[in-house]
């Protein structure tokens, strides 16, 4: 996995947007763009490992960095799956990934 260039030290520095749309392209490299479909949300919830993004297309949060070969939370961070800033976990930031990641799913699945 190879991170893009030119983005800012502190990955909650760049708009959730750009992080989500990251990690959306990640997924469709990983998976195709069906992984959308595996995605319950009603349950999505970014503070729980089996519950976030990763945790319901892998199984759990960790499965799948190990899978993505992300390898810590700050780098999970630049694809919108974490909110971390110095391995902290900014507990504000990670709440707004909710919301962008029910709108990324939405705006791929719109005729």
């Amino acid at each position: 996995m190879k991170i893009e260039d030119g983005l800012p030290d502190n990955p909650l520095d760049e708009p959730a947007e750009a992080r989500v749309a990251r990690g959306a392209r990640l997924l469709d490299e990983y998976w195709g763009p069906g992984w959308r479909d595996r995605i319950d949300r009603d349950r999505l919830d970014m503070n729980h490992e089996d519950d976030c993004m990763l945790g319901q297309l892998f199984d759990s949060y960790w499965a799948g960095l190990r899978h993505l070969g992300i390898v810590n939370h700050v780098q999970a961070s630049r694809y919108g799956f974490q909110a971390c800033v110095d391995y902290a976990i900014d507990v504000e930031a990670l709440a707004a990934l909710k919301p962008v990641w029910l709108a990324e799913l939405d705006q791929a699945t719109t005729p």
